[in-house]
């Protein structure tokens, strides 16, 4: 269990230029990188580490066919025991859970229904098509969610000419600047932790959409087909895109004043 309180923040504005790194690990897709903390806290006595994404593709981050398809950071921070003292990320092969606590930073588009196809195709509420992400790929009309990462090159107005613009709701306004093929977040690290590691996941089908497409169809057999043989090849387990590390230098607490001599 962690030994102090840790949380991940989204960077008050999109940068400009990628920021500088401590050390890159890159594939020929994408790469993560970790920089140490820098001279500001986002919460006091916890310290700031930076970890950036970027795209290296001629894509969006991840690109094809979106219902399950995910990337996400796993971030993982130990004390100088070896204790893990902040995970983010976790991935339960066992079950196919991805842990929400603390929420991942993940990269993925969520497509849905809006409250007019809602309202105009189950008027009675009886058909439990409500509003919002969904998985009924052919009867989704909106995007409520895509922030995956631009490719080089990208300018807002471009994507905008083909229904692509980035849209992320713990983002308000423009998601990426043009130009941004990255995305930085900032993760609070304990004092306690002396060593870092980071890793970018990707996963082509979530255990959520298999759980939907096997409950949803009540007629044949199909979904069981399809489950039975994702528990029988790990569900699948997430792939290793990149993977950074970082020492962190345990903090250089201030002596103890003596005490002022009595008059």
């Amino acid at each position: 269990m962690p030994a102090r309180s840790a949380s991940t923040t989204r960077t008050a504005s999109a940068p400009r230029t990628p920021p500088a790194s401590a050390l890159i690990v890159a594939v020929p897709t994408a790469s993560a990188s970790i920089r140490p903390p820098g001279v500001t806290e986002t919460i006091p006595g916890l310290d700031d580490v930076h970890v950036t994404v970027t795209n290296r593709t001629g894509h969006k981050l991840p690109t094809g066919y979106p219902e399950g398809r995910r990337i996400w950071l796993h971030v993982l921070a130990r004390d100088i025991g070896g204790n893990v003292v902040y995970e983010s990320g976790a991935y339960n092969a066992a079950t196919g859970v991805l842990s929400m606590t603390p929420p991942p930073v993940a990269y993925e588009a969520e497509l849905g229904i809006s409250p007019a196809l809602a309202a105009a195709l189950d008027p009675g509420g009886t058909k439990g098509l409500t509003p919002g992400p969904s998985f009924h790929f052919a009867l989704n009309d909106s995007v409520y969610k895509d922030n995956r990462i631009p490719p080089l090159g990208f300018t807002n107005a471009a994507f905008a000419g083909f229904g692509g613009t980035p849209v992320d709701p713990e983002h308000p306004g423009e998601r990426y600047a043009d130009g941004q093929n990255w995305d930085t977040s900032t993760f609070a690290m304990p004092r306690s932790a002396v060593q870092v590691w980071v890793e970018l996941l990707y996963q082509t089908t979530s255990r959520e959409y298999i759980l939907f497409l096997r409950d949803q169809n009540v007629t044949t057999t199909a979904g069981e087909d399809l489950y039975d043989p994702w528990v029988l090849n790990a569900r699948p387990a997430p792939v290793l895109m990149g993977a950074a590390s970082l020492g962190l230098t345990p903090p250089s607490w201030p002596a103890k004043r003596a005490p002022a001599p009595r008059v």
